[in-house]
């Protein structure tokens, strides 16, 4: 938790160097959805910035999940290491199936 606010000033100049290369006017796209218009970040700026920020992202996402594990094993271990058996396993294939179409997530195109 303390390293990535310690990134906190790495991320917010690189956005600031990813806006000044696309440009303030390029920065927003807006989308329709099934409910009105909004504003979003640009595919354009979007890719700048993660480029800019090399693994950052990912490696943040790695850290969290081993930090969730650990918290996970932790408390398993602290209430007398249980008897896990019977406890429902999670299934990706089965669980994720709802938020699917045709193969492919739902949620914003990709260009």
């Amino acid at each position: 938790i303390t390293r990535s606010h310690i990134l906190v000033d790495s991320v917010l100049l690189l956005e600031k160097q990813a806006r000044k290369i696309i440009g303030d006017a390029n920065k927003y796209t807006f989308v329709s959805t099934g409910y009105g218009t909004k504003r979003d970040y640009s595919v354009p700026f979007c890719n700048t910035y993660n480029n800019l920020m090399g693994n950052m992202i990912e490696e943040r996402m790695t850290k969290s999940i081993l930090f969730l594990g650990s918290l996970w094993y932790t408390a398993w271990f602290e209430a007398g290491q249980p008897n896990m058996q019977g406890v429902p396993i999670f299934d990706p294939e089965e669980d994720i199936t709802p938020i699917m179409q045709g193969g492919k997530m739902i949620g914003r195109k990709e260009e």
